[in-house]
């Protein structure tokens, strides 16, 4: 058996146990679980034996792994220009995409689809409402970080977080070390690198979260008020 943790998008998790006979597909293709990776996005059809009130078994019969639907295509900092309520659009000023090892592709204003589900706010390491950002956030001096997912009708934002203090991108490097105070270091950098609620981390085109830093991933990183990472991008 493979147990496998899966999380849905109210943030509950349930575990599961997948026999090693259960077919596994992408895209139509039959796979091996060892080519499912964390952040991938998984339908998963299960039968339920009610064996007598209250005591049920549940068995997986079959699990399907999105293909490139859910993808994190680009990751934007800027600030915070306003909100178009009509066209429902995010609206980002002095808009730069990361790059390999630099922020790119400067947009005075650009606009981001806001019409997607479950979109994340932060403030730092607080979750907050879009509401709060447009009343309190709007004329911070800090950046705003962005991303964007891959969607069905086009790009769309995912998850948004407001830092308070000046953007430090340093080059990308590998991870030496992790721990479970949500921190790692990297090989170019002597100082603990603290990750938060509001990091935007993007695995191999998928957003995970900080458990899922791995030692010897290659890595971008950009910082925000001094150690803390605003942004960690997970190349092979």
């Amino acid at each position: 058996y493979y147990k496998v943790l899966i999380e849905y998008s109210n943030k509950q998790t349930t575990w599961f146990e997948i026999a090693r006979e259960i077919f596994i597909s992408k895209d139509g293709r039959p796979i091996k679980m060892s080519d499912v990776q964390v952040g991938d996005y998984a339908k998963i059809l299960v039968n339920q034996a009610i064996i007598k009130p209250g005591y049920i078994i549940e068995s997986v019969k079959e699990f399907v792994i999105e293909g490139d639907e859910h993808f994190i295509t680009k990751i934007i900092k800027g600030q915070l220009a306003g909100l178009n309520p009509i066209q429902n659009k995010l609206q980002i000023q002095n808009s730069q995409i990361l790059g390999t090892n630099s922020w790119s592709n400067y947009n005075q204003v650009a606009q981001y689809d806001l019409s997607g589900k479950d979109i994340e706010f932060y403030h730092n390491n607080k979750r907050i409402s879009l509401d709060y950002a447009m009343n309190y956030l709007k004329r911070s001096t800090g950046e705003v970080y962005v991303a964007l997912e891959n969607n069905y009708s086009g790009e769309k934002v995912k998850k948004v977080t407001f830092r308070d203090g000046r953007d430090e991108l340093l080059s990308a490097d590998t991870i030496l070390t992790t721990n479970a105070n949500n921190s790692f270091k990297i090989l170019s950098n002597d100082s603990e690198i603290n990750v938060d609620s509001g990091t935007i981390i993007r695995r191999n085109g998928r957003l995970v979260d900080s458990k899922d830093l791995m030692i010897s991933d290659y890595a971008v990183v950009s910082l925000n008020n001094g150690s803390n990472a605003a942004v960690i991008d997970i190349s092979d």
